[in-house]
């Protein structure tokens, strides 16, 4: 790797090429060539002594050398960009036809079909909905309507969507607007705007003779224009010359990006350890003098070029560049134009956020000298970067970025440096649940997640990966000095040696920069990634120095997650899985645990419960099956899961104490109340529900024909009615949480259906298995080793698939956690057969857990007098044989478990073959969770003795 003097001399190089490459009303990009905006310079004619010729013929020849052989032109990442870049440049050779001085019309007919051909193909396959890109859903509508009237048609597989995504686009939109003085984001594609726009009232927002600093803009403001505009043209001829096409003809999307590309250069540098000494210190006077000035002149706000419309995005970051020069910058204007509901836009009236440019304002405002009369604002932007992550599948999504790691990077930096802020004594206003519950939390997720998606060249993502990679070393070297990270510091080192390895062999090998940045289309930055790269192998970790506050975040007890660690390797599904995963899920799941214990007595009363050990192990059931799956599932929904975990657990307490002591010979009455409550939560088709009515929770005795002497207790206490009215409240709390909890509310009537019947049958088998136990510890010889059951209901085939598998939750949970994950309003399984293979699946997987369970509670429920498997009459041994030992009866269950657990893969195969790659994905990580408490039970017995109650 480069020594750190060689990287000095490079960054130092890139600053005096930044600056001598400025020109001084042009300005600079370094921005990629874009087929798209050379497309529309290809378009433009000129007419001169009464004849038209084409302006850019050099262009139009840029545009069919670079066709494909499938007819397209390069679709670079996404979809988007082969969709535009052929429609345009299937729109220029429409124009150009039927023939021109070097082309024949055969050889443009066959160019046309070809393109032809390869966009049907092309809108049969677009994803719609995943598309990013700027403006496409107003653009792609209009060059159809530009094609249709050059007689070329399409089908478009999802028109309709795509013509409703427009709409709502230009809900607020009217041609008026652009006549006004004020400018707006559609002046960067008025080609859009094309017979629905008078283009002679706009030239007032030309700014150095472009559109808003747009190519394509500019040329259909020149070809729609009915006077010539010489400022426009010499904008455009400066771009083809002096741009990144040298001279080809091939121009970029954008130009310039100055003060993008010298506010992002100079402050990645100065974060990562570089100085204003080692870069050059007149070089970064007379950039940042630019900046200053385009601050100045444009009220504190500034665009990614002089004059061009401002946003929050550039504006954040040149605050950030001048405050770490030393030069303060006010961040009010900022903060007061761009502060929304719970977010800063990007632009004003900005219909979307943008991840990248909140993480942006917020380091902006942390560079403020007065930053704690803006916390507030701090926290605002901090809960919403916090909650994109939270709700997010492990890859938040930022409208300017297409690189995952681009994302994380700014995440990382931006939260270890709000923890920094307040660990110097310059945010006492910020709420501190917010940086343990949210900010710790996220920042180690974040840590783990970039850990696990290294490839083994030490390379992160997929195809030109120099510049990605290098924002995930950033996004390591930003957290490897967090106290609650200590222990892993090694893995982080480890990780960024073997990335700055890959990043310096791969940059050495191709200079080309990753197209990862979002425009129109897909483009990069060679200046930027340059900095990155340079940046990444240079980092150092923060120089401050973390007070015992910032410690007391994270309160991790070292020598309990050792004796986890060593529980947890015996586990099969984990005993393959490197030591640091597990180290690192133990982390996480303390990170967890003070959230759940702040709200672990909301529905149960835990007052003389015992101990509840299981509450330690219910967060890593859940974080360790990410970690080891590399699952992508938010962390909002572990948390809702592991909720629900821990109410399971108190549901089975509060049943085997309170309910069985008090309500023991009476359980019809829990009947009546679990009937009653389940009543009101009915899903209705109107989404009513029928109220309980209080009168008819009376304290009653035995039904009529039940008997007192049938062997329960008949000197149990005799309830009032204010009792059981506390008993209907607590199941009454815990039932509305599930029902109305918002992702059951907004899940489809079909799901919301199976979370009402399955948390009715879970609750109705607790007392089926009240009566159970009660009947077999009467027996004489229940506290015997082989004790057998004298009164089963049925066979132990019937009852452990039905009673015994809807008392261990994992049904009713299954229902609950297929909520998390639907689309609002739909079915999460769609099909008959996948509802039907679904319901096979978790029918066995509850048997296995059910078998598992009471493998691993064998002595507990010996000593308790528990009806366990083991008791039924099938398990009894013969008298010629005598009794069965432990292990033989153990080993019984562990053969049915097995058996049960093969019909589990069976009907999971069959989903995989109707299912979709992530349905199928959210199925295996609720089947790995709950093997992993199967395993756990069969080693150690996690619930709670009911001798341990008072």
């Amino acid at each position: 790797m480069a020594h750190i003097l060689d990287l000095e001399r490079l960054a130092s190089g890139l600053i005096l090429k930044i600056r001598n490459s400025c020109d001084h009303k042009y300005g600079l990009s370094s921005m990629s060539c874009s087929i798209y905006d050379t497309a529309w310079l290809a378009m433009i004619r000129r007419q001169v002594n009464g004849q038209h010729h084409w302006l850019f013929e050099e262009s139009f020849e840029f545009i069919l050398d670079h066709q494909q052989d499938d007819g397209g032109w390069q679709a670079y990442p996404s979809q988007i960009d082969g969709i535009l870049n052929t429609l345009a440049a299937l729109l220029a050779i429409c124009k150009r036809s039927p023939q021109t001085a070097k082309h024949g019309s055969a050889e443009l007919e066959e160019r046309k079909s070809r393109a032809i051909s390869f966009l049907n193909n092309a809108f049969s396959e677009w994803d719609i909905k995943e598309t990013l890109h700027i403006g496409f859903e107003v653009l792609v509508p209009a060059l159809l309507e530009q094609l249709e009237s050059e007689g070329v048609n399409f089908i478009v597989k999802e028109k309709d969507t795509l013509l409703h995504m427009r709409d709502q686009k230009l809900r607020n939109f009217r041609p008026e607007l652009l006549y006004g003085n004020t400018p707006i984001t559609a002046l960067y594609s008025l080609e859009a705007f094309i017979g629905k726009l008078d283009f002679n009232r706009i030239s007032h927002h030309k700014v150095f003779g472009s559109m808003m600093a747009s190519p394509s803009s500019t040329a259909a403001y020149l070809i729609n224009c009915s006077s010539w505009d010489e400022e426009s043209e010499k904008y455009l001829q400066h771009m083809v010359v002096r741009g990144e096409g040298n001279g080809s003809g091939a121009v970029a999307g954008t130009f310039p990006t100055t003060v993008f590309e010298i506010s992002w250069t100079l402050s990645t540098f100065l974060e990562s350890g570089f100085t204003p000494d080692s870069l050059g210190n007149e070089g970064c006077e007379v950039l940042s003098d630019k900046l200053a000035a385009v601050l100045e002149s444009q009220s504190g706000l500034v665009g990614f070029a002089p004059e061009v419309l401002p946003d929050a995005d550039d504006t954040g970051k040149a605050i950030i560049t001048l405050n770490l020069l030393g030069k303060s910058v006010s961040v009010k204007h900022m903060a007061h134009t761009y502060e929304s509901g719970d977010h800063f836009q990007t632009f004003v009236h900005e219909s979307s956020p943008s991840f990248s440019a909140n993480c942006n304002v917020l380091r902006a405002l942390l560079s403020s000298l007065d930053v704690n009369q803006y916390a507030t604002q701090v926290e605002k932007a901090l809960k919403f970067i916090c909650a994109q992550w939270w709700d997010s599948n492990r890859q938040i999504r930022d409208k300017w970025n297409l690189s995952p790691n681009y994302s994380v990077m700014l995440m990382a930096q931006t939260l270890v440096q709000t923890i920094v802020v307040w660990d110097k004594g310059r945010l006492p206003s910020l709420d501190i649940l917010i940086l343990q519950d949210r900010v710790s939390t996220t920042l180690l997720q974040v840590l783990i997640h970039t850990l696990q998606t290294q490839n083994e060249d030490g390379s992160w993502g997929k195809g030109q990966r120099c510049e990605t990679s290098a924002y995930a070393v950033l996004a390591l070297a930003a957290t490897q000095d967090l106290p609650f990270v200590s222990s892993m510091r090694w893995r982080i080192h480890e990780a960024l040696e073997g990335g700055r390895e890959y990043i310096s062999k791969a940059y050495q090998m191709s200079d080309q920069a990753d197209r990862t940045w979002i425009g129109k289309t897909t483009y990069s930055l060679n200046n930027l990634c340059r900095c990155y790269v340079l940046a990444s192998l240079r980092v150092s970790p923060p120089a401050h120095i973390f007070t015992e506050k910032v410690e007391q975040l994270a309160q991790i007890p070292a020598l309990k997650v050792r004796k986890f660690e060593g529980f947890y390797s015996q586990l099969p599904l984990l005993d393959q899985c490197p030591s640091w995963k597990i180290h690192a899920s133990l982390l996480e799941a303390y990170l967890f645990l003070p959230q759940l214990k702040r709200i672990q007595s909301n529905i149960f009363p835990r007052k003389d419960m015992a101990e509840d050990k299981y509450f330690e192990y219910i967060p890593f059931t859940w974080i360790a099956n990410v970690n080891l799956q590399g699952a992508c599932v938010p962390a909002k929904a572990l948390h809702e899961m592991m909720i629900i975990s821990f109410l399971g657990y108190q549901a089975d307490e509060y049943m085997e104490t309170v309910i069985d002591k008090n309500f023991g010979d009476r359980l019809d009455e829990i009947q009546d109340v679990i009937s009653l409550i389940l009543e009101e939560f009915a899903v209705e088709e109107a989404g009513l529900h029928s109220p309980t009515q209080p009168d008819r929770l009376q304290g009653r005795g035995p039904r009529s024909g039940h008997s007192t002497n049938d062997g329960f207790n008949a000197n149990t206490k005799v309830m009032s009615k204010l009792d059981i009215l506390e008993v209907h409240k607590t199941l009454h709390d815990l039932v509305k949480f599930i029902m109305h909890h918002p992702t059951v509310s907004s899940a489809s009537l079909y799901d919301q259906r199976q979370v009402h019947a399955q948390t009715k049958k879970w609750l109705l088998a607790h007392m089926g298995q009240i009566e159970d136990n009660k009947a077999f510890s009467l027996q004489e010889n229940s506290l015997s080793a082989n004790a057998t059951f004298k009164r089963p209901k049925g066979s132990y085939f019937d009852w452990v698939r039905t009673a015994g598998a809807d008392f261990s939750a994992v049904v009713h949970s299954f229902t609950f956690y297929t909520c998390l994950f639907s689309k609002k309003g739909e079915d999460f399984f769609p099909t008959a057969k996948e509802k039907y293979y679904a319901q096979a699946f978790i029918s066995h997987l509850a048997t296995t857990c059910r078998i598992y369970n009471d493998i691993g509670s064998l002595a507990r429920d010996r000593a308790e007098k528990n009806l366990n498997s083991v008791n039924f009459p099938e398990f009894a041994g013969d008298s010629a044989n005598g009794s069965k030992s432990n292990k033989a009866l153990t080993d019984e269950l562990m053969e049915l478990a097995d058996h049960e657990r093969a019909c589990v893969d069976l009907w999971l195969g069959k989903l995989k073959s109707e299912s979709s790659p992530r349905t199928i994905e959210v199925v295996e990580y609720f089947r790995n969770v709950c093997d992993t408490y199967g395993q756990i039970y069969v080693l150690k017995d996690i619930t709670s003795s009911k001798k341990k109650y008072t």
